[in-house]
C-alpha cells in the first residue's frame, strides 16, 4: 500500500511538472570598449572591433573626457554611433552627440538603447564634425539584452 501511494505521488508530482508553465529566463552579455582619438574619427570597423549581439534590445553607455587641450576654448561635440555590419551599404542602429567638458581629465557620461535588434556584428564609431586638436579618451560597456 505504502509503495502505491508513493507511486501515484511520484506520477503527480511528474505530471505537475511537465503541465507547469516554463519560465524563460532572459539573459544578456556585457562587451566593454574604450577609445583614443587623436583625430577626427574611431572607426570600429576599420579597427576591427566588432561585436556579435544576439537578437534583442542593445544600450550603450560610456564617459568621453579630454586628454590634451586643443586650441579651440572647449572640444567640438562628439557623435556616437552604434551600426551593424551588413552585406552592402551597413546598417545605423542608433546614436547621440556628446559635448565633452572643456577641462582635462573631466568626464561626461551618455548612454542610448537600441530595442529589438536582430542578431549580428556590430561596431561604434565616434566622429567630431571637425580637428579642433583636442585629444579625447572614451570608455564605456555595450549590453546585450536577448
Amino acid at each position: 500500500m505504502k509503495q502505491k501511494v508513493l507511486s501515484i505521488a511520484l506520477g503527480g508530482f511528474m505530471l505537475a511538472a511537465m503541465l507547469a508553465p516554463t519560465i524563460a529566463e532572459a539573459s544578456s552579455k556585457v562587451f566593454y570598449w574604450s577609445f583614443d582619438m587623436d583625430l577626427r574619427a574611431v572607426d570600429g570597423s576599420r579597427n576591427g572591433m566588432y561585436y556579435d549581439l544576439n537578437k534583442g534590445d542593445i544600450d550603450v553607455s560610456g564617459q568621453i573626457w579630454p586628454d590634451k587641450q586643443g586650441v579651440n576654448v572647449r572640444p567640438v561635440s562628439v557623435f556616437v554611433e552604434l551600426w551593424r555590419d551588413t552585406l552592402g551599404a551597413d546598417t545605423y542602429v542608433g546614436g547621440r552627440t556628446v559635448v565633452p567638458s572643456s577641462t582635462v581629465g573631466t568626464r561626461t557620461k551618455f548612454s542610448f538603447s537600441a530595442d529589438g535588434q536582430p542578431a549580428d556584428q556590430y561596431y561604434l564609431y565616434f566622429s567630431k564634425a571637425e580637428d579642433d586638436y583636442w585629444d579625447l579618451r572614451g570608455s564605456g560597456s555595450i549590453l546585450n539584452d536577448y
